[in-house]
């Protein structure tokens, strides 16, 4: 069986799921199978802010809110022990895409990692398992769609935080520069990244 080659703008991570799932998928194997790869465990990730006006919403953003449908800038209360839910948002996608992909930052020791949820909505089910970046705390995640490009708008996935002690924390999606390439984007079915801004994040107190 022939298996085209990736260009390599994918992440090394990414790649391997989406090629070798690809592969399983072609060869008759099932789409559970196929995105069972065991990834790199962790990448580097420095902490390397850039200054965002305040009032510019990215394509791929975090809702403070999931349970309603517009997208909730925050900020989020909650007491120390508590868990919240925020939702990673892909809005108004310039054009169709294949796969989504984030680095997701919070501050610790304010707050901590409870879980992930991944959403795989209209075809993107491909998922390689979730990675925890090095040298910051936050997760790398994405999935992509097997059968091709999709316009999806709305959420792609919740992550669930917990307030582990008092103090104010910033969360928000990391760029592909910070992030070694494990940041923010959509990805052509040729694997060439687009949609890479990113904005402010939703502000959170922990009391």
């Amino acid at each position: 069986m022939k298996v085209v080659r990736h260009r390599g703008a994918l992440t090394a991570l990414l790649t391997i799921a989406v090629w070798v799932g690809v592969a399983a998928v072609a060869c008759g194997g099932d789409e559970e199978s196929a995105g069972s790869v065991t990834p790199t465990p962790t990448v580097s990730a420095p902490r390397s802010p850039t200054p965002i006006p305040d009032d510019f919403v990215a394509t791929i953003t975090i809702d403070a809110d999931p349970t309603t449908p517009e997208i909730d800038r925050g900020p989020v209360q909650a007491k120390v022990g508590d868990s919240f839910q925020v939702a990673v948002v892909v809005r108004q996608p310039p054009e169709p895409y294949q796969a989504y992909q984030f680095g997701l930052y919070w501050r610790a020791p304010v707050l901590g990692f409870v879980e992930e949820n991944k959403l795989k909505p209209d075809g993107f089910t491909l998922c390689p398992e979730l990675v925890f970046l090095e040298n910051t705390t936050g997760i790398y995640s994405g999935c992509i769609n097997v059968s091709g490009t999709a316009a999806f708008e709305g959420q792609v996935s919740t992550v669930t935080l917990r307030c582990e002690q008092p103090g104010d924390a910033t969360v928000r999606l990391l760029t592909l520069v910070e992030a070694n390439e494990f940041g923010v984007a959509l990805l052509r079915e040729g694997g060439e990244y687009f949609a890479t801004d990113v904005d402010t994040g939703i502000e959170v107190t922990c009391a």
